[in-house]
């Protein structure tokens, strides 16, 4: 199955849910957006949103720093 991770064409074996992947490459569940088809995704919804055939995610992480 092919999916689009911000903007990289990925080869997935089976079909997983959108939690499961994330906490598979080990991100920070805290500090992620999921924008999942072109639309921001509830962190409610993770666990029963299914990755599918084409679909396209961005994931955005907010980073501290500055002064």
């Amino acid at each position: 199955m092919n999916v689009q991770i911000n903007g990289k064409l990925l080869v997935l074996p089976k079909q997983i849910s959108l939690l499961a992947w994330i906490g598979n490459q080990n991100i920070p569940l805290a500090a992620v957006i999921v924008e999942y088809n072109g639309e921001i995704l509830s962190r409610d919804h993770w666990e029963t949103t299914l990755l599918n055939e084409g679909d396209q995610v961005e994931l955005l992480q907010f980073v501290g720093g500055g002064r």
